[in-house]
């Protein structure tokens, strides 16, 4: 019961998820403004051909982050709720302001199932769901549609020992109820207790972000997402036993170097047993997850709500390999991620690249637009 209720407080308190979607083999991902109703989980789609085009009937999986409700520059266990607020107390309740997003108490939420359109009878509810979740998104009926994941299993990793499997039955009807680690009291002679091993761990501030570019320069802002985006979701073909050949979508750390992606991954994660079988996967990131004292004016999305296209997002299509060079992977990810040198070896965890074959940027009322190879390499940042 308690997993589930974590789930749905998750879902409650997220404006945004990643949508994995996709045949077998072609896992497409994109980042979505969301909002739930009793826990029926809504999503907004653009009619732009932006990635991860849903519809009914298709199978897709969404994934929602803890890290995603605290701004994480600054804050610690003490001081987070004065400084930032009640969200990010509540993420403090895990850790996210203090650890890694891809360490497992900083809950991390997957729910798989099947696109259903919203009936007629239910369309205005919905509607006023995503319009008191998102009031800031620029809403033309002519443009945008909703649609419904119907829950089939909930995957919940919100602390160490593996995930949660939730049934639909249980999500549905689990009220929704934050989790919270066992307190994390300061020791003598830096000793701690093990599951509070990063409580009071100072977060490395991210490094300075270049002024962003005009969506008029495409792969320059491609550049600047994969350079700033810490984290974000990778969509993959499911391999794990009961979903095989579904999406699946997963919230994972990333590292770059001149516009080459890398992770840090363990086969124990089921994203990279799922590329150890099919490497086809899709990283996608939004700029809503960038600090805000690193953005222009100290505002997530310069204050626009991230379902609004000028928040830009960009999705990353390629095949994940072992990395080729692992003393540069190494650098890249732990220069981001430091607390990563200290998760257990036990555990056989591994460089990996994304090696492109296509970006996708949306960051205006335009829509999705497909960044060629050669400019995105060719762009740099100064």
């Amino acid at each position: 019961m308690a997993d589930a209720g974590a789930a749905r407080w998750l879902v409650g308190a997220s404006t945004t998820a990643f949508v994995g979607a996709g045949p077998p083999g072609a896992a497409d991902g994109a980042a979505r403004a969301v909002a739930d109703q009793d826990g029926r989980v809504f999503v907004v789609l653009t009619g732009n051909g932006s990635p991860a085009a849903l519809a009914a009937g298709d199978p897709a999986a969404l994934a929602f982050s803890e890290a995603g409700l605290v701004d994480p520059v600054g804050p610690t266990w003490e001081g987070a709720s004065a400084v930032h607020g009640a969200a990010a107390a509540r993420a403090l309740s895990l850790g996210c302001a203090s650890t890694d997003p891809e360490d497992p108490t900083c809950a991390k939420l997957t729910l798989s199932g099947t696109v259903a359109a919203v009936p007629e009878a239910e369309l205005d509810m919905a509607v006023k769901a995503v319009e008191k979740r998102h009031p800031g998104l620029p809403w033309d009926k002519e443009e945008w549609a909703i649609v419904e994941l119907e829950v089939e299993e909930g995957f919940l990793v919100d602390i160490y020992g593996g995930a949660h499997l939730i049934t639909p039955d249980l999500y549905y009807s689990t009220a929704p109820k934050r989790p919270h680690l066992p307190w994390c009291p300061h020791l003598p002679l830096g000793l701690h207790l093990p599951w509070c091993r990063h409580a009071h761990t100072p977060s490395t501030p991210p490094a300075a972000l270049t002024l962003r570019p005009d969506p008029s320069e495409p792969a320059a802002l491609a550049r600047w997402l994969a350079a700033g985006a810490v984290w974000g979701a990778m969509a993959t073909t499911s391999q794990r036993k009961g979903h095989e050949q579904k999406p699946f979508t997963n919230i994972v750390s990333a590292g770059e170097h001149e516009g080459r992606l890398f992770f840090f991954g363990s086969t124990l994660d089921p994203t990279w047993s799922d590329v150890k079988i099919d490497p086809v996967a899709t990283l996608a990131v939004t700029e809503d997850t960038f600090p805000s004292e690193l953005t222009d004016g100290g505002l997530k999305c310069r204050g626009l709500d991230v379902g609004d296209m000028r928040c830009a997002s960009a999705t990353f299509e390629g095949a994940v390999v072992l990395a080729d060079d692992v003393e540069l992977a190494q650098a890249s990810m732990f220069a981001s991620h430091p607390q990563m040198k200290m998760w257990p070896k036990s555990h056989d965890f591994k460089f990996y690249e994304l090696v492109l074959h296509r970006v996708t940027l949306v960051a205006d009322l335009d829509g999705a637009r497909e960044v060629a190879l050669e400019d995105y390499w060719g762009a740099g940042q100064a």
